[in-house]
């Protein structure tokens, strides 16, 4: 939810510099800024890991990153058992194993490769869909001076040589405006 938020922001702050004049692309190649440095500064005031304390042996420090998480001793208490709880299950279960045995089994236990399939079908399907073409690239990378012919094949029109040798003519990136009739 929280990308599209932010996906949702930066399209709405392109759009309120669209029209900026001759240095809007300054406004918009330094929108990432504004985000940035809150995170930034902010970042340095959230309490570390209590796991990652634990998993180090600092059980103090952990109840003190534990506290500033929970609003009462006996919550704090109760998610430092579980996390303690976790940690010796999972030290018994990594114990006679290394991290090529670990990275084998995505492929030989079968439930665990069926997920691992789909998680890598889905991650390939989301970078093909054109999400980030649409989304993160101009609509004319080599100019606006481009027609359709009859076949539906881009032709630059009045590019020099030099730019028609980049791109050939069926690049898809190249592609007249949506909506545009042929």
């Amino acid at each position: 939810m929280w990308t599209a938020f932010g996906i949702f922001l930066g399209t709405a702050f392109n759009l309120a510099v669209w029209n900026a004049g001759p240095n809007n692309w300054r406004l918009m190649l330094g929108a990432p800024f504004i985000p940035a440095v809150p995170l930034l500064v902010l970042i340095y005031f959230c309490p570390e890991s209590p796991r990652w304390y634990m998993k180090k042996n600092r059980y103090a420090k952990a109840w003190n990153s534990m506290t500033r998480l929970r609003n009462y001793p006996i919550q704090v208490a109760r998610d430092i058992f579980y996390i303690h709880s976790q940690l010796e299950i999972e030290h018994q279960l990594l114990s006679n194993t290394n991290y090529a045995k670990r990275f084998a089994g995505l492929f030989t236990i079968p439930r665990v490769r069926r997920a691992t399939i789909a998680a890598f079908t889905v991650m390939i399907a989301q970078q093909m869909c054109g999400i980030n073409i649409i989304g993160m690239s101009p609509r004319y990378p080599l100019g606006e001076r481009w027609r359709t012919d009859t076949d539906h094949t881009i032709q630059p029109s009045t590019q020099p040589q030099s730019l028609r040798s980049l791109a050939p003519a069926t690049s898809p990136l190249c592609s007249p405006p949506l909506g545009s009739v042929s």
